[in-house]
């Protein structure tokens, strides 16, 4: 009998293996330890001063809702951590995945914009990440992709479908041709998105 998986995507830091996985987990630092500390610290001195200032059961009361105040203040500053350390590992996992088999992969929405980028496309295509526009269009022209491939690729976007075309590239007049075979599939869920991978 298989048994259940109980792990949450917040836990997945717990069982990460530096090496192992290839994903590195930040250091701690002691800075969050002092920033605890100290907080405690002014919650202890301003529950003081309340309760001398108020002299009072009330004073005492609001000291240590204040108290609690902060200790959920820090909690959730905690837990936000974690949960970003574990997105982090997430999303290089499953860009590891799509690209799985192939040089780069990208995604891109029916709009035209380029919504997701590796970085392995980000080492074939530096000039393209070194510009302020991402868009599919402004890559293709970029790379002197010609119009009639243009079109097919458009055809395949606006039809919501896939297919392969080999297409080739080239930066500038100085340098070479490169011939990239590009792989079009639709994602099913959410719809309007293209995950577009390259050999």
């Amino acid at each position: 009998m298989a048994t259940q998986n109980n792990s949450r995507a917040s836990d997945i830091t717990t069982i990460l293996m530096t090496g192992a996985t290839g994903f590195t987990v930040r250091k701690r630092t002691g800075l969050g330890l002092f920033f605890h500390f100290f907080l405690l610290a002014c919650v202890v001195i301003l529950g003081a001063s309340l309760l001398v200032y108020y002299n009072s059961l009330e004073g005492c009361i609001l000291a240590v809702a204040i108290g609690l105040s902060f200790a959920l203040v820090a909690q959730n500053l905690e837990n936000l951590k974690k949960t970003k350390e574990s997105i982090e590992f997430m999303n290089a996992l499953f860009s590891s995945a799509l690209s799985s088999g192939y040089k780069f992969c990208f995604i891109v929405k029916n709009t035209g914009d380029i919504v997701f980028y590796n970085r392995p496309f980000q080492n074939i295509f530096p000039a393209y990440v070194a510009q302020n526009t991402r868009t599919f269009e402004s890559l293709l022209n970029l790379y002197s992709v010609s119009e009639a491939d243009q079109n097919i690729l458009n055809g395949f976007i606006s039809s919501n479908s896939g297919g392969n075309i080999s297409l080739a590239l080239r930066e500038n007049e100085s340098t070479e041709n490169q011939t990239l075979t590009f792989h079009i599939e639709p994602i099913g869920r959410p719809t309007g998105f293209f995950l577009i991978r390259g050999k």
